[in-house]
This record gives structure tokens, C-alpha cells and sequence, in this order.
């Protein structure tokens, strides 16, 4: 009877447990990138941004895109993964009131077109992360000295340069591509989670113009054999810190606040991206404080829309 009633006891224990991992998943949501393995994600994004300065509307669009490889070099105990990240190819096109600027990776450039060669240095060079397996930038290196070499290598008119200087350092130095990355990837619970459970992570901002913080909060909204899907719902505020913008000797403070929506799926055996979507709205002002070239200061109304989706691709 003791041994039935025992028997019986376990019994119980062991489908409660079967229960409890059915209804939660019954595996945590982690990215668990195999080490030896090669993975490459095409980034694409398309941002507008729209300032008001005296009354005149400017609105400069940039369309960017490209394909990056991460090589897993290796793991460690904490299944951190050491990253060999390459870029494949990169295209962008950049219209501004005054000019426009374009390039494009799989296209031969002409022996006159400088920007083109310059960026065509971009193209094979790698940078490497270690990413933890909640999708936290542990560390980043090597960007900085890629970037360096491809603008010391811009033979363009000083307006091309100004120009180039501030778009590619908005997403290829260490600290712009450590935002972007954590953007991308810190979405992981590091848990077993439940169909509608929520869980909140934050993540910083910084740029050379300037920086702030996400409050993300993402729920798991369907599961299956194949893949998890995640809906994301953030909302930014910038550091209001008056800081120098792209090394100009004015200085200025940013008061930007806005939300971004994302729909991401990953690959339910690994965690791996198939494809993160996000749509983000930022407003505010630019304080520009007052110097010698601008006695009082003025203040510029600013918008910023933007749409990006990253995916995996073979």
C-alpha cells in the first residue's frame, strides 16, 4: 500500500511537471548560435527625418541597406558567443535638398566616383562581438579602425565628406553598431515563458549626434515546432546632456521622445532571427545653445520616421 501511495505521489509530481512545462513552452527562449556555424542577417531600413529651421521644412531621406555574416568563432561556459562579424554588401541612397549621394556594393563604381571606391573598403572588412545568449553586446571591436580607413580614403568634394562622415558614423563605428545590434538582438527573455507573458529590458542609445535609452517590453504572442513570435512595444528618451554634434564647435541638446513597434520571429531550435520588423516615430526639438556664431541660440522642431527589417538569409 506504502509503495502504491508512493508510487501514486510521483505519479502526480511528474505530470504536474509535464504540465506546467506544456502550458509555459517548456524551453527557455535563448539564442544558442552554434559555435563553427556561419549565420547572415540582411539589414534594410528606410528613415526620414523632417527639421524645421526658420520656418523651412528640410527633410533629408536615407535608404540603407546590407547583408552581414557572423562566423561563431567559439563559446564559453556562459554560452557567450565570440563573433566574427563581416560585411557582405551595403547599399545606400541619401537624398538631401541640395544633392543626392547613392552607392551600391554590387555595382562596379566608375574611376571618377571616389565615394564609391571609398565605401567599396567597407566590403569584406570585419569587426567582432561577443553576444551573450539573451542578445546583450558584451563587447565590440575592430569597427572604429574599418570606419577610419574608409573615410581617409574619401577623395570627395568637403560637402560629400561632411555628409558621408555623419551617415556612416550613425551606424558603422563600435559604440552606433553596439546600439544597433542590442536594438536587433536584446530581446531574449533568458526564461521559459508562456503564450501573453510579458518581460521588459532596456537598452542605451548612442550616436555621434546623440544618445538616450529604449524601455522595451516584449510579449511571446504564438509558438510553434518551427518558431516563436514576439511583439515589441518600446519607447525612447533621449539624454538631454548638451553635447557637441558630429565635432561641431556649438553645442547642443536633444529632446527627442518617441515609441517603436516591432514583430520579430526566431527560429525555435536556436533562437536565430528569421525576421525582426519594426516601425519607430521620435519628435521633439533641438536646442541649439548660444555661441559666438549664434548669440541666442535657437531651438528646431525635428521628426524623425523610420522603418527597418532584418532577416535571415542564406
Amino acid at each position: 500500500m506504502k509503495k502504491m501511495k508512493k508510487f501514486t505521489t510521483n505519479m502526480i509530481l511528474l505530470l504536474s511537471c509535464l504540465l506546467i512545462c506544456s502550458f509555459t513552452g517548456g524551453k527557455e527562449i535563448n539564442l544558442d548560435l552554434k559555435a563553427g556555424k556561419t549565420y547572415k542577417l540582411e539589414n534594410i531600413s528606410e528613415v526620414t527625418i523632417t527639421q524645421n529651421f526658420m520656418g523651412n521644412n528640410i527633410v533629408i531621406k536615407t535608404n540603407m541597406g546590407g547583408v552581414i555574416r557572423y562566423k561563431v568563432n567559439s563559446k564559453n561556459k556562459q554560452n557567450d558567443a565570440n563573433i566574427t562579424a563581416t560585411y557582405e554588401s551595403l547599399q545606400y541612397e541619401i537624398n538631401m535638398p541640395s544633392m543626392k549621394l547613392s552607392y551600391n556594393s554590387s555595382q562596379i563604381p566608375l574611376k571618377d566616383d571616389k565615394l564609391a571606391q571609398a565605401c567599396n573598403k567597407l566590403i569584406g572588412k570585419s569587426f567582432h562581438l561577443i553576444l551573450s545568449k539573451t542578445g546583450k553586446v558584451l563587447e565590440i571591436s575592430g569597427a572604429d579602425e574599418i570606419l577610419n580607413t574608409v573615410l581617409s580614403a574619401a577623395d570627395t568634394t568637403a560637402q560629400e565628406y561632411n555628409i558621408l562622415n555623419s551617415t556612416l558614423k550613425q551606424s558603422f563605428t563600435n559604440d552606433a553598431l553596439k546600439s544597433n545590434l542590442e536594438q536587433t538582438y536584446n530581446f531574449y527573455p533568458g526564461k521559459v515563458v508562456a503564450e501573453n507573458e510579458t518581460w521588459n529590458k532596456n537598452s542605451d542609445f548612442k550616436s555621434t549626434s546623440f544618445s538616450g535609452k529604449w524601455n522595451n517590453t516584449y510579449t511571446l504572442k504564438a509558438r510553434n515546432d518551427a518558431q516563436y513570435t514576439i511583439a515589441g512595444n518600446s519607447a525612447f528618451s533621449s539624454d538631454t546632456t548638451a553635447q557637441n554634434v558630429n565635432g561641431a564647435p556649438m553645442k547642443a541638446k536633444f529632446d527627442l521622445n518617441g515609441t517603436s513597434i516591432a514583430t520579430i520571429k526566431v527560429n525555435a531550435k536556436d533562437g536565430w532571427i528569421i525576421e525582426n520588423s519594426s516601425e519607430t516615430k521620435l519628435s521633439g526639438k533641438i536646442h541649439i545653445l548660444p555661441s559666438g556664431q549664434l548669440p541666442t541660440g535657437i531651438d528646431i522642431p525635428m521628426e524623425v520616421n523610420g522603418n527597418s527589417i532584418c532577416r535571415s538569409v542564406n
